[in-house]
């Protein structure tokens, strides 16, 4: 339908996948998603409670009286669109939790597109 110089201009694709708030992440230092997991396994181990759980960025742990830690579950979230324009839009979790909400239908010109692609910032992260 709109081409600019042979590629197709798709917008608000899925541009992120968290495991918690981006401004945690940030706040923590955690650009990848192996520093989320040893972030999470290693607050396991600051808490001084047994017998609890402990809700990380990753899922769920419990805390055994004899030291040991289980995890529960898992959950990831989608977004769409960046910074202050970023929207949850999916989810998918160890619970059998897997839901997208259906695109919204739009009707898009050339000119509208032109706007969008000028106004905002594209960024590219990669978690790894």
């Amino acid at each position: 339908k709109n081409n600019f110089d042979g590629f197709k201009v798709i917008s608000k694709n899925i541009t992120s996948m968290d495991f918690g708030p981006i401004s945690s992440l940030i706040s923590n230092g955690l650009n990848s998603t192996q520093a989320v997991y040893l972030f999470d396994l290693l607050s396991i181990w600051s808490p001084t409670e047994v017998n609890t759980t402990f809700t990380g960025m990753t899922g769920s742990y419990d805390l055994a009286p004899d030291g040991t830690v289980s995890r529960q579950n898992w959950f990831m979230y989608f977004y769409k669109g960046l910074g202050e324009q970023r929207e949850r839009i999916g989810n998918w979790s160890s619970a059998g939790e897997f839901h997208f909400q259906p695109a919204l239908v739009r009707t898009t010109t050339d000119e509208m597109l032109k706007r969008e692609l000028n106004l905002n910032v594209f960024r590219v992260v990669t978690v790894l």
